[in-house]
């Protein structure tokens, strides 16, 4: 009896060479025309002449024809900053508008036009604010007749007219300091009246000498 015997081959994956490109898919699409047209505008796409009345405009605040600008004579017309203070007195000028006697006698005037009664310094102590409604009143007629503002902290630790003048006789006594150079030497016209610094006065050789020896007489007399 005779066997037969089928053999299946595998036959080899053959593969196919070709010098052909393949086309893209946007060749397909568009055609060999359309995409030769395609690059060449791409290539001179800077040498094409725009229509200015074909360009986007983005409208922003600035140029949106409904942005009404700000005109303060139409729009605040009868707008009017009314000052309430008699006066404005700036930080550093307090020292020189204001001594202890002129800020005496605004603080007596001021009691005087909201209580009637005519007071001294000598009283301070003994007035006291404890009517927390006389106190703003108080405080806001001073500032209003001094021309420069007061903190919370002051009104808040004054329960006397003495700690009150106290805190505001500081405030106009003390040397001012610009806060941009808190280490800035800040001096008075009395700081030069020593006898041996001039301002603005320059002395001879011989007058720098007589004093030189009249100072010198004077510290050996003060050490015998």
């Amino acid at each position: 009896m005779l066997r037969s015997f089928t053999r299946i081959a595998r036959v080899p994956a053959i593969r196919q060479f070709s010098t052909t490109t393949p086309k893209p898919f946007i060749t397909n699409f568009f055609g060999k025309k359309d995409l030769k047209k395609r690059e060449e505008i791409i290539k001179n796409q800077d040498d094409f002449e725009s229509d200015s009345q074909d360009k986007i405009t983005i409208l922003t605040k600035e140029n949106s024809p409904n942005t009404k600008k700000f005109d303060p004579e139409v729009d605040m017309a009868d707008f009017k900053i009314n000052q309430w203070k008699d006066t404005v007195v700036r930080e550093q000028d307090l020292e020189a508008t204001y001594n202890s006697e002129q800020l005496s006698s605004i603080f007596n005037q001021t009691y005087q036009e909201l209580k009637g009664e005519t007071i001294t310094s000598t009283q301070y102590p003994d007035i006291n604010l404890f009517d927390l409604n006389f106190r703003f009143q108080f405080a806001k007629t001073l500032q209003q007749k001094l021309g420069f503002d007061f903190n919370d902290y002051t009104l808040t630790k004054s329960h006397t007219l003495y700690e009150l003048f106290t805190i505001v006789n500081k405030t106009v006594s003390k040397r001012y300091v610009n806060e941009r150079n808190p280490n800035g030497v800040v001096l008075r016209s009395q700081d030069f009246n020593a006898a041996n610094i001039y301002l603005k006065e320059e002395r001879t050789p011989e007058q720098q000498q007589r004093e030189l020896t009249r100072i010198a007489e004077k510290a050996r007399e003060e050490i015998a």
